[in-house]
């Protein structure tokens, strides 16, 4: 049964400020996908949450990169994931990327 870590109150209201200024927000976790689902859910982001396992399956790099791109996050995901997630965002799409924790 999976259980879902309940996000701070302030949050929804940070991501649709984010989104007012045209910020793009993708939300990498650790927790399982449907524990991911739910929190975007809960905190206005897109629900096209994907395993970080799908980024270390992918064998093809222009699939990778799309995958990263459409994906409104990941969960599931190891440090390695994370850090593909960026570099993809920066390296091969020139995004301005930041990340932070709870």
């Amino acid at each position: 049964m999976p259980m879902l870590d309940p996000p701070r109150e302030d949050t929804a209201n940070t991501i649709e400020s984010l989104h007012r200024a045209n910020i793009s927000v993708k939300m990498i976790t650790g927790d399982h996908v449907n524990v991911g689902r739910e929190t975007a859910r809960l905190i206005g982001l897109g629900t096209d949450i994907q395993a970080g396992e799908d980024i270390r399956t992918a064998t093809n790099p222009e699939e990778r990169k799309q995958l990263i791109w459409d994906a409104d996050g990941f969960a599931a995901v190891l440090p390695s994931d994370k850090r593909e997630v960026v570099l993809t965002l920066r390296n091969e799409y020139g995004i301005v990327t930041g990340m932070t924790g709870d």
